[in-house]
């Protein structure tokens, strides 16, 4: 059988096209675009698979929820001169992130409208994939601090404590407007503190002011010196948001029963986390125990209202904050 050799001679062949420095370097430099371009669309889809695949692991039951429910009122619960309505969760790679919007208690509300005051800061707390958290916030200082510091501890005596705010408020116009601690004599149940507030306002009285209850003394609250704090839900119910099922009567047995259900919460390895936050688990079992009001801030109140509050044979003293005119 005869076989043909192809040789490149033959017309079959295509010819061979000149070399092209210029074409060949283009061709190169489209090569390796597209590689770069389709490693960083790999490496883009990864990340992003990471990132939904933490998120989930961060998120898994209600962790989520759970870390804004514990880490969230614990910051509050350490800064009873702080007031929060507002806070956002984020997520990293290997962390949480919970971010809480706060500011100092001011001698002038902010108006109802008003959720966030231009001062307002923004704290962070963050948690890594273990559940710990690895960043926190730390015993802020405001003019309440002094005075919180001193609730419960029983310096000197009533007379003397009563006569060294009587010299203070003497000081000053009564219409200012101020922010204060107020101690009970005795610590009072939340039915007391209903009566001791029918005394004073209306009972019904919706302009009554918002208070942070204190429900320990200061020795056995925060690491940072100051009793535990509540909030009492000035707008409504926190279940319902209805604004009906606000009574300020009835916010310090309210507040008691919250707090005693968060601490129901809490379980035994929460303790390094709210440690880390300055709110030692023990100290806050032991507040819900008792069930107390030792007091509360008061904010927006006249120097003459804190001056009939301090009458009050309930009352032990009346710390004063921080005083303000009412440019309203």
């Amino acid at each position: 059988m005869m076989t043909k050799t192809m040789t490149a001679t033959d017309d079959s062949l295509p010819p061979i096209p000149d070399f092209d420095p210029r074409r060949t370097r283009r061709a190169v430099r489209r090569g390796l675009f597209r590689t770069a371009l389709r490693s960083a669309a790999l490496l883009l889809g990864a990340a992003l698979l990471l990132n939904a695949g933490t998120a989930l692991l961060q998120t898994r039951g209600d962790r989520d929820q759970r870390m804004e429910r514990v880490l969230g009122s614990a910051f509050l619960v350490a800064h009873p001169d702080y007031t929060s309505g507002m806070s956002a969760l984020d997520f990293g790679l290997t962390s949480m992130t919970l971010t809480v919007d706060a500011d100092p208690v001011e001698p002038v509300p902010a108006p109802d409208e008003v959720t966030r005051r231009p001062g307002t800061a923004a704290f962070e707390i963050t948690q890594n994939l273990l559940g710990q958290v690895t960043d926190g916030v730390y015993g802020l200082q405001t003019r309440l601090s002094g005075p919180l510091g001193l609730t419960g501890e029983r310096t000197g005596t009533r007379e003397e404590a009563r006569g060294q705010a009587e010299k203070v408020f003497g000081r000053l116009p009564a219409s200012l407007l101020a922010t204060a601690v107020v101690e009970f004599e005795r610590p009072l149940t939340g039915e007391e503190f209903a009566v001791f507030h029918w005394d004073r306002y209306e009972q019904d009285d919706p302009t009554a002011p918002a208070h942070t209850f204190l429900l320990s003394r200061a020795s056995g609250g925060s690491t940072y010196g100051v009793p535990f704090g509540w909030q009492s839900h000035r707008f409504g119910s926190p279940a319902t948001g209805k604004e009906e099922d606000y009574d300020p009567a009835a916010e310090g047995a309210k507040a008691v029963g919250d707090f005693r259900r968060w601490v129901g919460e809490l379980r035994d390895h929460d303790a390094e986390n709210l440690l880390k936050l300055g709110v030692p688990l023990k100290n806050l079992r032991a507040a819900a125990t008792e069930g107390r009001i030792h007091g509360y801030v008061a904010a927006g109140e006249t120097v003459e209202g804190l001056r009939e509050i301090l009458d009050d044979p309930r009352v032990r003293t009346v710390r004063l904050g921080d005083v303000a005119f009412d440019l309203s």
